[in-house]
């Protein structure tokens, strides 16, 4: 079972409490075990070598950003220091959740992802419950990455030990092919009659290798041209990332769904945090990404001229 520890200043504890809350749906089914915090240590334990117990024996350790974190010499010097050796040493994954505004950006903090993934802490949201509800949610496809981790061990002895593998053994060669992608364009397909949009051919990416236990990655397209299309509010596209493959998809918890891309700028589509690791279910023939959806502006209008961009 999956395991969640709390890392938090005692200033902040109203907050812990509320996000605590919100794990109980992940208790009640099953995702998780136990979310610990300090707050379950009794009177007259002793605190210090409870707590480096607890931490070494989570999979999930959750920092709770806030300025009187990081002025706390014992949630900054120990525990934080603490949870990101065992992420380094691939035995935990570090979580940061943003409670309050603070220049974290700055502290080593700045090489996890950090959550909400808008950046946006907590108590700057209007509804508290939404935040936390966002929270819990990217926190049970953390959980989901642990879990298929397992089943990938339980189906291949070799597969190291710990929840997750060690930075050296991500992505190592399989008969001597480090793991790579080939991308395929396919023709571009005229969208509108007047030519002012146009739709580009599918994009399959060909992943060669093995993408090792666990590698997360974001998937960046950028383009020498505007690229058009409808943006929701939350400034995901049209533009579509799935499994270009005839195997079942259905064993995959992630990539078996299609994954929006993110409009990252007027030529950038980011899809974010894809979970390649995902593809060693597949036999190395059909480990295949589909990009589609994607529209360009061909022609841009300027008041008494017109003028053609192409992409080459």
């Amino acid at each position: 079972m999956i395991k969640v520890f709390c890392s938090y200043s005692h200033r902040d504890r109203n907050l812990k409490e509320a996000l605590e809350a919100h794990f109980a749906s992940l208790r009640l089914a099953g995702r998780i075990s136990d979310f610990w915090s300090d707050d379950e240590i009794t009177a007259g334990t002793e605190f210090d070598p409870l707590i480096r117990r607890e931490l070494e024996a989570a999979h999930i350790i959750l920092l709770l950003l806030s300025a009187d974190y990081f002025n706390s010499h014992y949630c900054w010097n120990i525990e934080a220091q603490a949870a990101m050796e065992l992420h380094d040493g691939a035995k935990a994954r570090v979580v940061p959740v943003l409670l309050r505004h603070v220049n974290w950006q700055v502290t080593p903090i700045k090489k996890y992802s950090v959550l909400p993934k808008n950046l946006t802490p907590a108590t700057a949201w209007q509804d508290q419950d939404a935040v936390f509800r966002h929270v819990v949610e990217e926190v049970d496809r953390v959980v989901e990455e642990v879990l298929t981790t397992t089943r990938l061990r339980n189906s291949n002895p070799n597969v190291p030990p710990g929840p997750f593998p060690a930075p050296s053994q991500r992505g190592t060669p399989v008969n001597d092919e480090i793991f790579h992608c080939v991308p395929l364009f396919e023709d571009p397909v005229t969208a509108r009659a007047a030519g002012i949009t146009e739709s580009l051919g599918d994009l399959v990416l060909q992943m060669r290798g093995d993408p090792g236990e666990r590698r997360i990655s974001d998937i960046l397209l950028f383009a020498n041209v505007n690229l058009t299309s409808r943006i929701n509010t939350r400034g995901f596209s049209e533009a579509m990332l799935s499994l270009a493959t005839s195997q079942c998809v259905t064993r995959l918890p992630t990539l078996g769904k299609a994954m929006r891309a993110k409009a990252t700028g007027a030529n950038a589509l980011a899809f974010l945090h894809v979970p390649l690791h995902e593809l060693r279910l597949l036999p190395e023939s059909e480990r295949n990404l589909r990009i589609s959806g994607i529209t360009w502006i061909r022609r841009i209008l300027v008041p008494g001229r017109t003028s053609d961009r192409r992409i080459d």
